[in-house]
């Protein structure tokens, strides 16, 4: 006999892992979905298509330097012209005093005109003075007019040189024969010193980009677009400046980095460590290797001549005459009883002897008599050289006598610094406690480098005081190279097998560094940490789960849940991650995990009700990166194929876009709207206002002849595909339901929605007419006033298995679903 069964779904569980289709015992089985494409799950229960995404601008492909190949380079103001182009930063053209007007410090003609979108110019200042936007790089094609590629400021003294990528707008580019570098701007800058210089053209796409978030305070905050040799800076999705990088394309991937105030540190085992800074305007971007001073010394294996002998001096006081007896203490080993000899210098081959007899002393020493009983010993010979010692102290044996014992020259090991051209870089830095912590040296991949407290490029482990730089090795059996240090609720240490954290408030050079293993899975390597609601959120290494990482009190440890078990089949290798905090009125976290394959999952999270929710957003295009600003601003790096090339584009999530690569305009009554050349013959979907026109095609670089209207949207279709759990046996009544079933009516709870369609037993998709259930003004269409209310939808014919109901968009559009109920037939 058939029966009716209700069954309600709230869907803010996000999509299950099909092989839990079995599982209705699990707690959220009828609040996920068994596809979740283009929504987000809602912590209030049911779920929304994603936001669009605004096309900001376009992102440059690598750039390859073109050489000065069949070039000639003068220095029309004075100065060595070769010095220039040789490669040596050491050698570098210093020209006469600049004067007033135009005053041309470098003029280069290429032979033949090229096309290039930058050039560099290396280590310039002022001899006298510092001036704004007086340094300039000029083109021309004919070498009488001339154009300006960009201005910039110059500081003067060698201490303060800087490095500048004069740069045209990504997807630009120049064709001329001359350039040259100028100064404007009046006299009084003295010489003026260029180290180098150097010309680029962009070349083909390979898809390689990572975007950094630079927080430098409020209202000045940056996206930085790193890509092969290059790097460009944006404000509000504008492009500003562009400066120069050695970061090559299989670097991208691995790349780590920490930012402070106005520095920017990008870490890699095979780059040098570069320091990004900005300078003074939103259009001054300095490019110079980090200035690593007092570097730790290691023994590599080399063949060093570095070692410094150790030298302490010796006074002995009230020892006049011959046999008087004293005695030395050298690192815990205590002489023979040393006698005063007929002269100076046989006491100083008495204290030779004495010292040498010790068992942690090998022949060699060498004991230097300076008069009026003062000895210079130095640690020659054996394993005695190039070392430090202790201070001796020495006891006199004789009533009123005293010995003094004083370190000269500390010794110092031979060896090469820890971090060079010949050793490698680190892997990963972050700022700690006024310290620079550097750590996965390529050379010493387990150990981590502090600097002295307030200093962060002196990294001085000669300080004893608890300041002092530190060089120290990570403990433990499990312990591989370090790939990514945080700072949080403590300190950790990351590598790929293993997670470590400083059991203690602080790193000090007077306390032993107490790093203590987790027991939890290490990070997969260049996929960033997203922190949210007190839990840290990584890759585990194979790229395959998402933890979460959290302290315990209680354990005093901390332990990491496996968060995406239950929708594991949305991981697919991913290669970057971001967060958005909760805003406005949606009261959830969002986490955004890009995967390999360009689409992204997004995590809906609310631990306060134990809800996670994963979905994934899949569009038109393929997400290669993501980064979120201060003001929670998700921007993506998105690959898009259009009139056959494919190209990079810089794109903001935006809750007023409804489509993806959006072009918005505004005004008063306009009827078209400019989209970028690239889409010249691509289909898009066009808003006036906020009705839906239909699809129109790109022709000239606009869309024009429509409605007219105050905004214009016109973007990719990015829509909302959902399937609901199938119905599978009676739970309730512990028996199996018919094989064959029907959901003959479905309730549909809608919040704000101007769009949806269904599809209920693999039957035909049905649009619901949402406008005959409002009340409209003549003029005013769905996207005017979205549809809030239930939708009573009845009459499906059909049988299947699972009697499922697919909820999608046919079109771009508003879709909020806060909950389904339909009625089964079994």
């Amino acid at each position: 006999m058939a029966r009716m069964l209700e069954v309600q779904s709230t869907f803010s569980s996000g999509e299950a892992d099909p092989k839990l289709i079995e599982r209705r015992d699990v707690e959220f089985y009828y609040s996920a979905v068994e596809r979740g494409r283009n929504v987000v799950a809602l912590p209030q229960g049911g779920f929304s298509n994603v936001s669009g995404t605004v096309s900001e601008s376009l992102l440059r492909n690598p750039v390859a330097s073109l050489g000065f190949v069949g070039a000639t380079i003068t220095a029309p103001n004075g100065g060595t012209a070769a010095n220039l182009t040789d490669g040596d930063p050491a050698t570098v053209l210093v020209t006469a005093a600049a004067g007033a007007g135009t005053v041309v410090a470098v003029h280069v003609d290429l032979g033949v005109a090229k096309t290039f979108c930058a050039f560099d110019v290396i280590g310039v200042f002022a001899e006298l003075l510092a001036r704004d936007q007086c340094l300039a790089v000029q083109w021309s094609t004919d070498n009488v007019a001339w154009n300006t590629i960009q201005t910039m400021d110059i500081d003067k003294t060698a201490e303060n040189k800087r490095s500048r990528r004069f740069a045209v707008g990504p997807g630009l580019s120049i064709t001329a024969r001359y350039l040259r570098v100028v100064t404007t701007g009046g006299a009084g800058l003295g010489t003026i010193t260029i180290a180098g210089i150097a010309l680029w053209a962009e070349g083909a796409y390979d898809g390689a980009v990572r975007l950094a978030n630079f927080n430098f305070r409020q209202g000045q905050e940056y996206t930085l677009a790193l890509t092969p040799n290059h790097g460009d800076v944006f404000f509000n999705g504008d492009w500003q400046a562009s400066f120069s990088t050695q970061i090559s394309t299989g670097q991208l991937a691995a790349l780590d980095w920490t930012q402070k105030l106005d520095s920017f540190l990008a870490f890699h085992e095979d780059l040098e460590t570069p320091l990004i800074k900005r300078q003074g305007r939103n259009t001054e971007w300095n490019f110079a290797p980090y200035p690593f001073k007092n570097l730790p010394i290691e023994d590599f294996g080399g063949v060093y001549t570095n070692g410094i002998n150790a030298v302490q001096r010796i006074q002995l006081y009230s020892f006049g005459g011959v046999g008087k007896f004293f005695d030395l203490i050298l690192e815990g080993q205590s002489t023979a009883a040393i006698a005063t000899g007929v002269d100076n210098i046989a006491t100083a081959a008495n204290i030779e002897a004495a010292l040498e007899a010790l068992p942690n002393v090998e022949p060699g020493l060498t004991v230097t008599s300076l008069g009026g009983n003062s000895y210079d010993v130095t640690f020659t010979g054996g394993d005695n050289a190039g070392r430090p010692w202790l201070v001796m102290s020495g006891t006199s044996l004789e009533d009123g006598g005293n010995v003094v014992v004083r370190e000269i020259t500390k010794g110092v090991e031979p060896g090469e610094p820890v971090i060079s051209a010949a050793q490698g870089w680190p892997r990963t830095g972050i700022f700690y406690q006024q310290s620079l912590l550097l750590a996965g040296l390529k050379a010493l991949p387990r150990h981590i480098m502090k600097s002295v407290t307030g200093s962060p490029d002196d990294f001085n482990t000669e300080i004893v005081t608890a300041n002092g730089g530190m060089l120290f090795e990570l403990d433990g059996g499990t312990a591989n190279e370090i790939t990514k240090l945080h700072s949080g609720i403590a300190l950790l240490a990351l590598t790929r097998d293993a997670i470590y954290y400083l059991d203690a408030d602080a790193l000090s050079k007077t306390v032993v560094p107490a790093f203590k293993p987790t027991e939890q899975p290490g990070m997969k390597r260049g996929v960033p940490l997203a922190s949210i609601e007190g839990g840290l959120e990584y890759v585990e290494n194979g790229g395959n789960i998402l933890r979460e990482l959290k302290f315990s009190e209680l354990q005093r440890n901390f332990s990491a849940q496996n968060v995406s078990v239950l929708s594991s089949q949305l991981l697919r290798d991913p290669v970057d991650q971001t967060h958005r905090r909760a805003i406005q009125n949606q009261e959830n976290d969002l986490l955004y995990v890009v995967n390999s394959d360009g689409t992204m999952i997004q995590m809906t999270a609310l631990r306060s009700e134990n809800i996670t929710g994963f979905t994934l957003r899949e569009g038109t295009g393929q997400i290669v990166a993501a980064s979120t600003d201060s003001e929670q601003n998700v921007r993506l790096a998105v690959s898009r194929t259009t009139n056959g090339a494919s190209r990079l584009w810089l794109e903001r999530i935006d809750t007023a876009c409804v489509t993806d690569a959006a072009q918005v305009a505004t005004g008063v009554d306009i009827t078209s709207i400019a989209v970028p050349a690239a889409f010249n013959g691509e289909i898009l979907h066009v808003f006036c206002d906020k009705a839906y026109v239909g699809t129109r095609t790109v022709a000239a670089g606009a869309i024009s002849g429509l409605p007219a209207c105050a905004r214009i949207e016109a973007g990719y279709a990015v829509l909302p595909d959902v399937v609901d759990m199938p119905v599978l046996k009676d739970e309730e009544a512990q028996r199996p339901l018919a094989r064959q079933k029907r959901c003959s009516t479905l309730h549909l709870s809608l919040f704000e929605t101007d769009h949806i369609a269904v599809q209920v037993n693999s039957g035909p998709i049905y649009e619901v007419p949402l406008m005959q259930l409002g009340e409209f003004e003549v003029g005013e269409s769905i996207g005017d006033r979205p549809f809030t209310g239930t939708v009573h939808l009845e009459g499906f014919l059909g049988f299947t298995e699972t009697a499922q109901v697919r909820i999608l968009g046919l079109r771009p559009g508003r879709m909020t679903v806060r909950q389904i109920r339909k009625e089964v037939r079994v």
